[in-house]
């Protein structure tokens, strides 16, 4: 039966069992049928018996029709790689052979669907699939069959020059050798049409089905190598140094301008303006095809110039840096489609990939390993561009008349195409992050990929405490904020590699990793950390140690929804629940049940809190309990480990919402100071007395002197 129907742009779109050419001939022929004759009775009657009948379809048939048979012949025309005259000779030579040698057997009125798929079958298989096997030849065959005899000299000097003349042997001892003759030039098109239209090729050689499904795309995977370049190079440098604040501001041409500042040497600047203009280039011819990054439709991404933002080169999947995600995703997922679908080829039935066999469980299987893009190498990516030194496996045919039909030689081409494009390839894996790079780190903003990073690191290295005479080193730091990244830097990387020997000292650590070789550039922290002979079991309590002093500066710029006023009720609810009593008083108490939460301990962990969590965004909500993450997400490692769990918990005030992290804070640290002050000028008095005393003491002594 027929159905109206949208037009199909796929080329390769097909119906049954019928080739994508028999689909698109014989769907071309019954348009233009019902086109010529409309518009009719005939065609109305037709169309109305149709269940999904559309009103405008049948007030303009002709346009319907007309629309169909362009569409069907633009596809037919990229199906057999073909021009308008071949095609249209072809056409004609199918509905001469119909003509000549109707289907026998075949029911000519068609009731059900079997009968409707055996003369589909038919169809294409005596009438489309014999000529477009060879577009080229029958179109040069049917082409003799209407030549008629010409007594023009002209016509007949036409004839020759085009080959379309009977060539008997009497021509053929007259004229040959021939010098000038027509002949096929080897493209992609007339490789794809020579290879599709023949249904024993795709059987034989199933790797060339694959490679010609992807090969639009597949040259497009050779960009991977300058992106991964340029982000790996940026992310070297800015990592945990770049605020993300500053990583908007700061453009390309600002970034090359200070980083060639910085490199000594010619070939380095070179280097990286290279890097940049390939990575610009790639950018540029890939934002076409990115419109989509996993679940999130994307705008058009921009031009990439050396304006943009630094921000569009760094990994991280929200905001501009998405767009370099996608990138990514699109050309990973280019090759893994591509490789996935080479190993699904059932084993055995390709000769040419003998090299990824591989034996399980007494079962032979193709197989590849996946690696991660980080660390792959050029020989594990595809590199395709373009198969022109293939196209040396091909020949045009010898013969006068065929000179345009072209053999390919689809054994030695098969078999140089996998091993160029499979070959010790891999599937590339995303992280643990799902990502395909590294998560680009932003200064400050070490717990935002893991909000539990110290408590992991903990388990990896043991930890302990650090001397105070090695603490006094630290005292007077030039540039805290400076090693502060340092030493995110290095938390990270412990986590990356699953810890190192606790015994270590940090500085040994980072001379072992070459990726921390740029801590030297920081010569004052890098002198700082050589002097203090600290080792990695010190980690933890270094970066407390430095967190200590730039708290105060960075947790006053958190954000306004994060510094709300507390009630009076508040206020006393944190007077019970904490102890202002010195740290004597509180070991004696430790028995106690009614213990509470030592002051220092509970500013100390709001602190931790406001600058790990706090100071780099305002993604936490506000309404929730302060408890949830201070009390019920132990991992989090804000309290000192001096402080018992089960008094956090049990005094831990249940009033507090992060709103009012800022603000208990404050309140507690001047509840501190005024306690401080107290007891200095308790102290002070004391002193004053003790002086005092003595005094008299010695007045005293000298009165009873003189009175001797």
């Amino acid at each position: 039966g027929y159905l109206i129907e949208t037009r199909k742009t796929e080329d390769n779109y097909s119906l049954r069992d019928m080739s994508p050419a028999s689909y698109r001939i014989l769907h071309l022929f019954v348009h233009a049928i019902i086109g010529i004759l409309a518009p009719s009775q005939i065609v109305t009657k037709f169309i109305n018996s149709q269940t999904n009948t559309d009103v405008n379809i049948i007030d303009n048939a002709i346009s319907y029709c007309q629309r169909h048979v362009c569409n069907d012949w633009t596809a037919l025309k990229n199906i057999l790689a073909c021009g308008d005259e071949q095609l249209a000779l072809t056409c004609h030579f199918i509905l001469s052979r119909m003509k000549q040698s109707p289907l026998q057997g075949v029911a000519t009125k068609l009731k059900t669907s079997a009968e409707r798929e055996a003369w589909e079958k038919n169809f294409s298989t005596q009438y489309v699939s014999p000529l477009v096997k060879n577009v080229i030849g029958s179109a040069a065959e049917f082409r003799k069959l209407i030549e008629t005899k010409s007594a023009s000299v002209q016509i007949k000097m036409e004839s020759e020059i085009n080959e379309i003349m009977k060539v008997d042997d009497g021509y053929r001892r007259a004229n040959l050798p021939r010098i000038w003759r027509q002949i096929g030039i080897p493209n992609m098109d007339s490789f794809r049409a020579y290879y599709l239209n023949n249904p024993e090729h795709v059987r034989l050689f199933p790797f060339l089905e694959i490679f010609l499904k992807h090969e639009n795309y597949l040259s497009l995977v050779q960009f991977i190598f300058p992106i991964v370049k340029f982000v790996q190079l940026l992310s070297s440098s800015l990592s945990y140094r770049l605020e993300r604040k500053k990583a908007r501001q700061m453009t390309f041409k600002e970034l090359l301008s200070k980083e060639c500042d910085d490199l000594n040497s010619d070939g380095s600047r070179r280097l990286m303006n290279e890097a940049f203009k390939e990575f610009s280039q790639a950018w540029n011819k890939l934002i076409p095809y990115v419109n989509r990054y996993k679940c999130q439709d994307l705008d058009k991404p921009p031009k990439m110039t050396e304006n943009l933002s630094v921000v569009y080169g760094l990994v991280e999947p929200v905001n501009e840096s998405i767009y370099i995600c996608a990138i990514l995703d699109f050309l990973v997922q280019i090759q893994n489609k591509f490789l996935k679908d080479v190993i699904e080829i059932p084993s055995g039935k390709c000769q040419s990939l003998k090299f990824l066999e591989h034996h399980l469980d007494s079962q032979v299987i193709y197989h590849l390993k996946s690696i991660k893009l980080e660390t792959a190498k050029t020989r594990h990516i595809v590199t395709y561009k373009g198969i022109t030194e293939i196209f040396k496996y091909s020949q045009f045919d010898l013969r006068i008349c065929h000179g345009q039909e072209i053999t390919y030689d689809l054994f030695k081409i098969e078999l140089e195409l996998a091993h160029s494009l499979v070959f010790e390839k891999a599937l590339l894996e995303p992280n643990e992050q799902d990502l395909y790079l590294e998560r680009f780190s932003y200064h400050k903003e070490l717990f935002q990929g893991s909000m539990t990073i110290l408590s992991e690191i903990k388990k990896f290295v043991v930890q302990e405490s650090i001397h105070e005479e090695k603490k006094s080193q630290f005292i007077e730091m030039t540039n805290p904020k400076e090693l502060l990244s340092i030493l995110e830097m290095i938390i990270c990387f412990l986590k990356r590699t699953s810890g190192g020997d606790r015994e270590i000292l940090i500085i040994d650590y980072v001379k072992k990793w070459m990726k921390l070789m740029v801590l030297k550039e920081d010569n004052a922290s890098y002198v700082l950390l050589t002097r203090s002979c600290l080792q990695l079991k010190h980690i933890v309590a270094l970066y407390e140690l430095v967190e200590e002093h730039v708290a105060d500066v960075i947790a006053a710029c958190i954000h306004s929804k994060y510094k709300a006023n507390m009630s009076y009720t508040i206020e006393e609810e944190i007077k019970k629940a904490v102890s202002f009593d010195d740290q004597q008083e509180i070991e004696n108490s430790s028995s106690n049940n009614n213990e509470k939460i030592p002051a220092e301990a509970f500013a100390t962990a709001l602190k931790r809190f406001i600058l790990r969590h706090l100071s780099v965004g305002d993604s936490i909500i506000e309404t929730d309990s302060l408890s949830a993450y201070l009390v019920q997400y132990e991992a989090l490692e804000c309290w000192p480990d001096s402080v018992q769990k089960r008094t956090i918990k049990s005094k831990f005030p249940r009033s507090l919402l992060i709103s009012h992290t800022f603000e208990a804070y404050t309140f507690v640290k001047s509840e501190l100071e005024k306690l401080q002050s107290k007891k200095r000028r308790q102290a002070e008095e004391q002193e004053a007395l003790r002086k005092n005393s003595k005094t008299k003491g010695k007045k005293k002594k000298k009165s009873e002197f003189n009175d001797l």
